[in-house]
C-alpha cells in the first residue's frame, strides 16, 4: 500500500510508542476493492452444494490494519477484513464474511517467534452459516541469504450455526520457505498436513497440501505494478464411509491463480485475477472444473 493515514497520537501514547508523524503513518493501512467476477461453476464447498452453472457477481472487499505496537523487539497488528460476493442470479448463495485478527511477532536474535489469532463469521444468503476461530504459533529462521524457513502449527474450530454434524476441530502442521530475489520478486513454497475431526464421523479426514507462489514486478503503468502466480495441490482422504456413495470419499484438487495489480494513481489501482480449479473425487458434488475471472478498482489509503 502506498498512501498511509497517520495513526491517532492517543494510541501511540497509550502503547508507549510515541513516534514521528512518518512513523505513525505506517501503523494504519486500508485497502478497498469494488469489482465484478464471473464464476463458471457456482458452488458452496462447505455444504457440498453445486449449481452446475455459472453466474456474474458483484464484489466488495475491504482490509484494514492497525499496528498498535511497533518496536524493534516485536510488533502487534490488529486487522479487520470484509468480503461481500453478490450473485446476479443466485441471491440465496450470496456470501459475506467478517474476519477479525491479531498478529504478534517477537524478535529472538535472528529468529522470529510469531502467533496469530483470527475469528471469521460467514453468512450465506443473508443467514449465519459458520464461525471459525483459529490460532497459529510459528517460528521463522534465516537459512541462507534472503531465504527464510517457517515452521507453524494451526488449530481451527468450525462451528456451523445450524449444522452441528459438520462442526470440526482442525489441526494443521506446515513448513514453508521464502526466498527474496529483489524487493518486488519473491518465491514461496509450503507443504502442510491436516487432520480434521468432525462431530459426524463421515466428515473426518486427513490430507496434505502443497502451495507455491511467485511474485514479480510488472511495470505496465507504474514501477510498483506487480504480478503473482500461484499453484495449489490438495489431497484428502475421508476416514469413514460416506453413505450416499457407499464408500470412503477421496479427492484431490489443483488450483492455478494469476493476479495483476496495476497502479493508476497513488491511491487507485486495477486488480485483475483468473483462477482455474480442477477437483477430482468419487463424491459427485466434489468432482468438477471451474474458472473464475474478476476485475476491480482498488483504493489504498
Amino acid at each position: 500500500m502506498t498512501k498511509k493515514i497517520a495513526f491517532p497520537a492517543a494510541l501511540a501514547l497509550a502503547t508507549g510508542t510515541a513516534a514521528s508523524p512518518a512513523a505513525a503513518a505506517d501503523r494504519y493501512t486500508f485497502e478497498g476493492l469494488a469489482g465484478i467476477e464471473y464464476d463458471g461453476r457456482i458452488r458452496v464447498d462447505e455444504l457440498d452444494i453445486d449449481q452446475r452453472e455459472g453466474d456474474f457477481l458483484a464484489l466488495v472487499e475491504t482490509k484494514a490494519r492497525a499496528r498498535v505496537i511497533d518496536r524493534q523487539a516485536g510488533s502487534l497488528t490488529l486487522g479487520y477484513d470484509f468480503s461481500q460476493r453478490s450473485h446476479f442470479d443466485f441471491p440465496d448463495l450470496n456470501r459475506q464474511s467478517h474476519r477479525f485478527s491479531a498478529d504478534g511477532r517477537l524478535q529472538l536474535g535472528r529468529a522470529e517467534l510469531g502467533a496469530s489469532y483470527d475469528f471469521i463469521h460467514f453468512r450465506l444468503g443473508g443467514d449465519a452459516l459458520v464461525d471459525i476461530q483459529g490460532i497459529e504459533p510459528k517460528l521463522t529462521v534465516p537459512v541462507a541469504q534472503r531465504t527464510r524457513l517457517t515452521a507453524s502449527y494451526r488449530y481451527e474450530n468450525w462451528n456451523f450455526l445450524d449444522l452441528d454434524a459438520r462442526d470440526t476441530d482442525n489441526h494443521m502442521i506446515a513448513l514453508s520457505v521464502a526466498h527474496q530475489f529483489s524487493p518486488a520478486t519473491q518465491l514461496t513454497a509450503r507443504i502442510r498436513y491436516e487432520d480434521v475431526d468432525a462431530v459426524e464421523a463421515r466428515f473426518d479426514l486427513h490430507g496434505f497440501q502443497i502451495n507455491a507462489a511467485l511474485s514479480l514486478p510488472l511495470r505496465l503503468i507504474d514501477r510498483r505494478d506487480t504480478a503473482r502466480l500461484e499453484f495449489e495441490y490438495r489431497d484428502r482422504d475421508y476416514e469413514n464411509i460416506t453413505p450416499s456413495i457407499g464408500e470412503r470419499r477421496r479427492e484431490d484438487r489443483s488450483v492455478i491463480t494469476a493476479t495483476s495489480d496495476l497502479h493508476l494513481t497513488d491511491r487507485f489501482g486495477l486488480r485483475t485475477a483468473i483462477r482455474y480449479t480442477d477437483r477430482n473425487s468419487n463424491f459427485p458434488a466434489s468432482n468438477y472444473e471451474e474458472i473464475r475471472a474478476s476485475t476491480g478498482l482498488v483504493l489504498r489509503l
